[in-house]
């Protein structure tokens, strides 16, 4: 049996074939590798050495037989297991072990114990042995799924940490801690491949089953955004002593001024207008909101349009600008260039009432990551960091949010990051192209890169602000990994919405042709003029306006403006 082996190396996919390993038993056993040939080695795909370790450990057997027992042993497990070796001495001789027996004395044994009467049927203990070991083969292809993107051998050292800490799911508590660190270096600025300028924006959902420990993110996110959490009080607290100033000072005639707090993680409740004034004060400093439920998200957007934060997220993501001017004086009115990092758990149903229309843009916009399938286990254990690792992170968090809470912007170029999505979006064309049926490929692969370049910002960083290897892998690996999983959760939807859009635009265009201004068109030239038209239509007995009828075959793609004069044209032919 063998096991196909598929990883991502800097987004190429590479795979290997690799000998399955043989599903370990009760009992252990050595076997003369000498005097047992590699081939044939396997009955109906299990390997011949686990049913020999199986049968032994049946009868109590470990390690090596001793010595004087050795050709009763051998006896007895020939006359067992010559209904799987078709009753053929030299097959026996092939695949079971001697012990330290010659070949002649093994044969002897071989040859008595296929010599005896023989059942009409396999021996019950050896049937059961081989239903248990494809059993046991079976489990563990099911449990050791094809990693096709491994982690990064060398990551950004924060990442670095964070996987280590969280070695259960290392990929996904990677995931989960960029909206964390993108909000600490706020102020990272570089321009990507189309001249936009980005800044390190993440939108994270993580999915798992109830009581799976997703709620893991909850600590990553609380001790990466100490710092800001500590600032966030603090600004509280001013805020909450100039109310109450302003309460008492309600008639006066000079009022307090309002301290303009910087409060930058925000609850997933948030109200917009709350939400407006926040990042107004912030001065382009990322928000922050983790929602430990998106199920609380999904509830905030029934409340009305005025409630709904979808087309706030769409903005936030790209940094856009967002604002409301209202004249009520109970509302705040403002125009924000917006930054908001977002950090969602949820379970799988939740999560797809979140994303209910793929086609909205909110899809191509999230990274969507799961933790593995731990039902029936025990409770996972992360590995505590020690007191040094500790330290280095703590000071490390903290200069990050010192540097990326500057009022000035932090200006990068990460020219060879560029080079390897540039390559790595042609990869993804590539494969568009050999399945062009596989439409939310070619829509995914343009942010999935876009992320990979902001998630290089962080790295950038993190690796003493050059332009390392270590940068341009992390890239790579974030894109990879976040387009899979979005063709994993999205994929099917959006090829379907896809299908179906092309499909209507089919049957718009026949209806077009067959139409009275189908026939119309049908009864012109290949090349015609707008004089041929007003012609040809008075010969049908039809009445209207001409330059409407051509623009509407213009606007359809059944026409085109053939460059001879402005009222020249010629047809389209569709397949």
């Amino acid at each position: 049996m063998k096991k196909i082996k598929t990883t991502l190396e800097n987004g190429v996919a590479r795979t290997t074939v690799r000998p399955a390993t043989p599903p370990a038993t009760s009992a252990s056993h050595s076997v003369n590798s000498a005097t047992v040939p590699s081939s044939p080695s396997l009955y109906e795909g299990v390997p011949y050495t686990s049913i020999v370790r199986a049968w032994l450990a049946q009868r109590g057997i470990e390690g090596d037989v001793a010595e004087g027992a050795r050709n009763t042993t051998l006896y007895q497990l020939a006359r067992d297991l010559r209904y799987i070796c078709d009753f053929n001495v030299d097959r026996m001789l092939a695949v079971l072990p001697h012990w330290g027996l010659s070949d002649d004395e093994a044969r002897g044994a071989m040859q008595s114990a296929t010599s005896s009467p023989r059942g009409t049927q396999m021996p019950q203990g050896v049937q059961a042995i081989i239903d248990q070991l494809k059993k046991s083969a079976a489990a563990e292809e099911e449990e050791e799924p094809t990693d096709r993107n491994p982690l990064p051998a060398t990551l950004p050292p924060l990442f670095d940490v964070i996987a280590r800490r969280y070695r259960m799911f290392p990929k996904t508590a990677v995931l989960a801690a960029l909206p964390a660190v993108g909000t600490l270096l706020s102020q990272l600025r570089a321009r990507y491949a189309d001249g936009r300028v980005q800044s390190p924006i993440f939108f994270t959902v993580v999915q798992a089953p109830q009581a799976s420990g997703k709620s893991f993110a909850r600590e990553l996110s609380d001790w990466l955004l100490e710092p800001v959490k500590a600032n966030d009080a603090l600004e509280r607290q001013k805020e909450q002593e100039y109310k109450e100033k302003a309460r008492k000072a309600k008639n006066a005639k000079e009022q307090p001024d309002d301290p303009r707090a910087i409060v930058r993680c925000l609850p997933a409740t948030v109200s917009n207008a709350v939400l407006l004034k926040r990042a107004d004060y912030a001065h382009e400093l990322a928000l922050f909101t983790f929602a430990e439920e998106i199920d609380t998200i999904v509830r905030s957007n029934k409340s009305g349009s005025w409630a709904q934060k979808n087309d706030i997220y769409r903005m936030a993501f790209d940094g856009a600008e967002w604002g409301q001017d209202y004249m009520a004086e109970n509302s705040y009115a403002a125009v924000v260039r917006l930054h908001y990092n977002l950090l969602f758990l949820g379970t799988p149903l939740a999560v797809s009432g979140f994303f209910k229309r793929v086609e909205d843009g909110m899809a191509s916009r999230f990274i969507v990551c799961h933790l593995p399938d731990n039902r029936g286990e025990a409770l996972h254990k992360d590995a505590p960091l020690s007191i040094g690792a500790r330290n280095r992170v703590a000071a490390m968090v903290k200069r990050a949010f010192e540097e990326g809470s500057q009022k000035e912007e932090i200006a990068l170029s990460l020219p060879k990051t560029l080079a390897a999505l540039d390559k790595w979006q042609m990869e993804r064309i590539a494969e568009f192209d050999r399945d062009p049926d596989n439409f939310a490929l070619d829509i995914l692969r343009r942010r999935s890169a876009v992320i990979g370049f902001r998630a290089a910002m962080l790295a950038w960083w993190l690796c003493d602000r050059r332009e390392t290897q270590a940068v341009v892998d992390f890239a790579l690996w974030v894109a990879s990994e976040v387009l899979g999983q979005q063709l994993v959760h999205f994929g099917e939807d959006m090829n379907r919405i896809e299908r179906e859009s092309l499909e209507k635009m089919k049957n718009l265009e026949n209806k077009a042709r067959s139409g009275r201004n189908g026939r119309l068109l049908a009864s012109l030239p290949d090349a015609f003029t707008k004089a041929d038209v007003i012609v040809a239509r008075k010969r049908m007995g039809f009445e209207g306006d001409v330059s409407y009828v051509i623009s509407r075959w213009l606007r359809r793609g059944l026409i085109a403006e053939s460059g001879m004069d402005k009222y020249s044209y010629t047809k389209i032919e569709k397949n």
